[in-house]
């Protein structure tokens, strides 16, 4: 007896499953028929802004390259003994300022344990003075307190504040 009601209580799991399978199915169709519609839409309606920000990037790679050789930043001076040196750019186009910036960055290590990490940001198009400059200098075990950040704003020292340092980042990712 038991056995039976079991087998009535599996069919019915059965039949439930199959009709919750079937209604899964159905809602993903409807789901994937509407994206379809609404695709199209939103590719046309992006592709040409995608295609005119790719354009401004890669005017902007080439306009970062040619400052980089141009500024002679990519053959540095031998470093000092004691001491590993490491250069390299990024160039990025600035939505907000509709500006090509590149910022050459370099990288020292010292035997003695300190470190300078140098950044200087410039119009890779108009070139001139670095458009900002942010320096730190510190060395290693010690306190971060002992960090001596040093920011300039279009040749104007600034005060490394929390905003200041994110503005400075903000140049190279808006």
């Amino acid at each position: 007896m038991l056995r039976q009601g079991h087998r009535r209580f599996d069919r019915g799991v059965i039949r439930f499953g199959k009709h919750l399978a079937i209604a899964s199915a159905l809602v993903c169709m409807a789901c994937k028929a509407s994206n379809r519609e609404q695709t199209p839409t939103l590719s046309r309606r992006n592709e040409a802004a995608e295609v005119a920000a790719l354009q401004l990037s890669q005017m902007c790679a080439t306009a970062a390259e040619n400052f980089w050789h141009r500024g002679g930043y990519d053959r540095p001076s031998s470093p000092a003994k004691g001491t590993t040196e490491r250069w390299f750019y990024q160039s990025h186009y600035n939505t907000e300022q509709k500006r090509c910036f590149i910022r050459a960055h370099s990288a020292v290590l010292r035997l003695s344990g300190s470190s300078t990490d140098h950044q200087e940001v410039f119009d890779a198009i108009e070139g001139g003075e670095p458009f900002a400059i942010l320096n730190v200098d510190e060395t290693m075990g010690a306190s971060p307190d002992t960090k001596k950040i040093t920011l300039l704003k279009a040749s104007a020292s600034t005060t490394p504040t929390p905003e200041n340092l994110e503005w400075f980042r903000g140049l190279m990712s808006r």
